[in-house]
C-alpha cells in the first residue's frame, strides 16, 4: 500500500535536509495514500508540507486537490488551482489530470460550461497528437459526468478519442479501463457496437482467474448492466443493480474521486426512478454524500434535491 510503504521510510527523510531532492514528492505520495484510506486531515497536512518544500511539486498538488474534494471545499479548490496554475502546469504527466480535478470542482458547483471548456481545451483539442491512457480516461469520465449533469458533450468528431478506442477497445486488461471505454462508446457508438463490446468483455474475462475476471464477476457485470439500463431509461433497475455493490467499487480500480462517478450514477437514477422508495433513498444518499464531504454546499446535490421536490 502506498501509504504504508512511504511511512516506513518517511522518518529517515524527515531527519534529512529540506533541500534533499524529491523530498516534497515523498510527502505528496504519502498524502495521496492517506487520502485514499480516508485519513483526509493527515493527507492535507502532508500535501501542504510537500508544497512548502517545493511549490512546483505537481504530485503534492495532486494529493492536495484530492483532499480538497473529499472535504467538499470545491470553491477553495478552484481558487487554489487558479492561483497556482503556473506552478503545476509545468508537469506534463500529471497536469491534465489536475485539470480533470478542476473540472470536477466546477461540476460540483454546477458550472458545467467551465467543466466542458476544460474538457475541450485540455483534453479533446489535442492538436492531432495521440491521447495517452490517463488523458483518455479523464476525458471519458468528464464526458459521462457532463451527461449526468444534463449537458451531454458532442465528441463524435473527436479523432483522438476514437483512435485510442479503436486500438484498445478489446484489450480488456482492467475493469477501470473498460468502464471508461463504455463512457466513450455511450457518447457516439450505436447500440450494436456497445453490445458487441460487452460481449467481447464477457467472453474474455467472465471465466478468467485473473484479478480482472474476479472483479468482473463480483461487481463489473452489475455495473455494465446498470450502464445499459441507464441508457434505456430504466432508472429503477439501475438502482437495484448498483445499490448492493456500492461499497465494493474499489475492486474495479481508481481513486475515491474516480469511483464517485458510480455514486453519482446511483443518485441520479434514484432521483429519476419511478419507484417512490428509490426517491426516498435518493434523499438519504444525497445527505450521506454531503456529510462525508463536510456538509458544504454542493449545487449539484441541491439540483437533485430540487428535482425530487418537484417530481
Amino acid at each position: 500500500m502506498l501509504r504504508d510503504s512511504v511511512a516506513r521510510v518517511l522518518p529517515i527523510w524527515e531527519s534529512s535536509s529540506s533541500h534533499r531532492p524529491l523530498k516534497s514528492h515523498l510527502y505528496g505520495m504519502h498524502a495521496f495514500g492517506l487520502g485514499e484510506t480516508n485519513m483526509v486531515p493527515q493527507a492535507e497536512k502532508q500535501a501542504r508540507l510537500g508544497l512548502e518544500l517545493n511549490e512546483h511539486d505537481a504530485w503534492a498538488t495532486h494529493a492536495l486537490v484530492h483532499t480538497i474534494e473529499y472535504m467538499g471545499q470545491t470553491s477553495e479548490g478552484i481558487n487554489f488551482l487558479e492561483k497556482t496554475d503556473n506552478h503545476w502546469h509545468q508537469c506534463d504527466i500529471i497536469a491534465p489530470h489536475i485539470d480533470w480535478h478542476w473540472a470536477l470542482y466546477e461540476l460540483e458547483q454546477d458550472n458545467w460550461e467551465k467543466a466542458e471548456e476544460i474538457l475541450q481545451h485540455r483534453f479533446l483539442n489535442n492538436n492531432g497528437t495521440e491521447l495517452n491512457r490517463i488523458k483518455y480516461t479523464d476525458a471519458a469520465s468528464l464526458i459521462y459526468r457532463l451527461k449526468l449533469a444534463g449537458h451531454p458533450c458532442s465528441s463524435q468528431s473527436n479523432s483522438q478519442l476514437k483512435q485510442f478506442l479503436d486500438v484498445h477497445l478489446r484489450d480488456h486488461q482492467t475493469l477501470f479501463q473498460d468502464f471508461h471505454h463504455y463512457f466513450v462508446l455511450d457518447n457516439f457508438a450505436d447500440t450494436e457496437t456497445k453490445k458487441d463490446f460487452l460481449r467481447s468483455l464477457k467472453e474474455t474475462v467472465e471465466s478468467s482467474d485473473t484479478d480482472t475476471g474476479k472483479a468482473y464477476r463480483e461487481i463489473g457485470s452489475r455495473i455494465f448492466a446498470a450502464l445499459e439500463r441507464f441508457d434505456e431509461g430504466d432508472y429503477a433497475q439501475v438502482v437495484e443493480l448498483l445499490y448492493p455493490i456500492r461499497y465494493r467499487t474499489a475492486i474495479g480500480g481508481g481513486s475515491i474521486a474516480q469511483r464517485d462517478i458510480f455514486t453519482l450514477l446511483l443518485i441520479h437514477s434514484a432521483v429519476y426512478s419511478n419507484n417512490n422508495q428509490h426517491q426516498q433513498l435518493a434523499k438519504r444518499l444525497i445527505n450521506e454524500r454531503c456529510e462525508i464531504r463536510g456538509s458544504t454546499k454542493s449545487r449539484m446535490m441541491e439540483n437533485y434535491t430540487n428535482t425530487i421536490l418537484t417530481n
